[in-house]
Formats: C-alpha cells, structure tokens, sequence
C-alpha cells in the first residue's frame, strides 16, 4: 500500500491487526499417601502407598482444536523392615513397585499407556566402636525395557562427639526414562504455550557415580551442614529444542522440543543448610546450594539448571503425638 506523504507530515499505512488467541490451560494436582511404622521386638518395619495425579485441560479462543486432556497417574508402592541378627550389624532389605498410567489422546491409538517399575534394595550398618560406622548396600531396579540393574554404594560416617558427625560417600545410580519421555507420539504443550514436547523412544537410561563429604552438627534448638558432592552422569535425561528454535513466541510455528540422552555429563557443587527450633512449636529452615554443571563431550553449561538455589521453610507441629506403651 503507498504511503502519502503532505506538508512534511506522513501519514503510515497500518497492517490489519491479527486476531489475538487466547490459550487456557488448568492443571490440577493431587498427592493421596498411607503408610504404617511399627516397632517390634526383632526390628522394625515400615510400609507406604502413595499416589500423585495430574490433570491438564486445554481450551482455545479461536475455536481450533486444543490440546487433549491429559491425565497421569503415579502410584508408588514400598516397604522395609530393620533387624539387628548380631552385635554391630543393623540390616535392612525392602522393596518397591511403581506404576505410571498416562491417559492423553495423543500416546498411543487407544489413549492410554502404562509402565511398571520394581526395585529391590539391602543395606547394613556396621558399627566400629562408638565413634566409626560404614554404611554399605545396594539397590536393584528392574525395568520392562532396560532389564535389572545394580547400584552399589557405600558410606563413611565418623562421630567427633554427640554434636559433630564428619560424612563422606561414594555410590552409583540408575534413572530409566518416564513413560512421558519414552512414549514416541506423546505430545504435549509446555513453557505456557511456547513450545510443543514429544517423547523419544530411543531413550537410554541415566547412570551416574557421585562421591559427598561433609560435616553436620546438630545440638540442643541448632542444626547445621555443609556438603560438598560431585555426579558423573552417563545419558543424561534432558530437554531440548530441535524444530523452529529460532524464532520468537506467537511470530509463526511453535517450536518443538524433545528429550535426548546427554552422553556425559559432572554436576559438582556445595551445598548448605541450618535450621533452628523457635518457640510456639515452630522450626525454621534454610538451604543454599550452588551448582557447576557441565557438558563435558563440549565443555558448555548443562542449561535450564540453576547456578545458585535457595530456600527456606518454616514448619509448626501443633501436636507431638507419643508412641502408645508396650504392654
């Protein structure tokens, strides 16, 4: 269109304005748990169940088809018991199951898929005097696509006196990737509305060696630690962009994103806490952690992480409810 132009004054030609789509998402959560401690003459025992749901629901202004409803479900079985069978050892052998539904439309042909998850794991406490323990024990998950896998470790703990515990640690780990993650026409809109996500069946699961010492006290109303840790990951689970990542949000194509495997990563940091008992039942808390992520196949940043974290809670325990006397 030509732009006229009189008496030094111009006069611009506007583009017609774009109608403007409104986007709503509503999430809904909710978290149900049981569980069950007891103390018996061999040991003790505890058991859990608990459950974590999540709704989304999309709607659209303009009337085009909106993402469909979405709705997962996580249901965590567990259970241990504890014994002493001899003078210095303390045992402990549990187990767990994990079940994750996920009913949204776009997963599969029927609109419904689940995984399970099942794990084993043993641990013994042995006792070197009234100062010196080691902690060792191993943890089994098995997983329907990635078969059994073994995760070792061990742990240090030497007490200066009543106050004061030096801690240091070396184990290893292993995270499969999520039925969302996995699922190959899995579809999601994430960021808001900035961007669309889908899963990737060629997912590996992550493993990593990580190494902590550190201090803790703990004395009368106070409570303080400082940890230093190093993770070495392989395949590291991470979510990526990788169609139309240039361009701004709502100026043409949504972006896509996926997750990949990492291939080695090092998270390495400090971490520091401290809390206090206050008055009228009340405790505070606080933690900073400081992280160094790094890609180490190209020496850059790990990104979406955060350098410097803090936080801090305050917690009142109206009641304190005694256990019931042994006959």
């Amino acid at each position: 269109m030509p732009v006229s132009r009189s008496a030094g004054a111009a006069i611009r030609a506007r583009a017609p304005s774009r109608p403007t789509t409104a986007r709503r998402t509503t999430w809904r959560r909710q978290r149900v748990s049981l569980s069950h401690e007891g103390n018996w003459d061999w040991g003790s025992s505890r058991v859990r169940l608990y459950s974590s749901i999540l709704d989304r629901e999309n709607r659209r202004s303009d009337g085009a088809p909106a993402s469909g409803p979405h709705k997962f479900i996580d249901t965590v079985g567990d259970g241990q018991v504890s014994f002493s069978p001899f003078e210095g050892h303390k045992f402990t052998i549990g187990g767990e199951v994990r079940q994750e539904r996920l009913k949204d439309p776009t997963v599969n042909g029927a609109g419904s898929a689940e995984q399970m998850h099942y794990a084993t794991f043993i641990q013994d406490e042995i006792a070197f005097g009234d100062r010196w323990e080691l902690v060792v024990g191993s943890r089994f998950d098995h997983h329907v696509d990635f078969g059994w896998h073994a995760s070792p470790r061990a742990y240090l703990l030497h007490h200066f006196n009543d106050a004061l515990t030096f801690k240091a640690g070396v184990g290893t780990g292993f995270k499969a990737p999520t039925l969302k993650q996995l699922s190959p026409d899995y579809r999601a809109v994430g960021g808001g509305g900035a961007f669309d996500i889908v899963g990737n069946p060629d997912l590996k699961p992550e493993t990593n060696l990580s190494f902590e010492a550190g201090l803790e006290y703990s004395q009368d109303i106070w409570s303080a630690r400082a940890m230093i840790f190093q993770n070495d990951l392989e395949n590291l689970i991470q979510a990526s962009c990788v169609v139309n990542c240039g361009g701004r949000p709502g100026t043409g194509p949504r972006p896509e994103w996926t997750y990949r495997n990492i291939n080695k990563a090092r998270i390495r940091g400090v971490e520091i806490g401290g809390g206090v008992e206050l008055p009228w039942n009340l405790r505070l808390d606080a933690n900073y952690t400081f992280l160094d992520p790094v890609d180490r196949m190209t020496g850059e940043r790990l990104p979406d992480r955060s350098r410097h974290a803090a936080n801090a809670t305050l917690a009142w325990t109206p009641l304190e409810i005694s256990p019931p006397r042994s006959a």
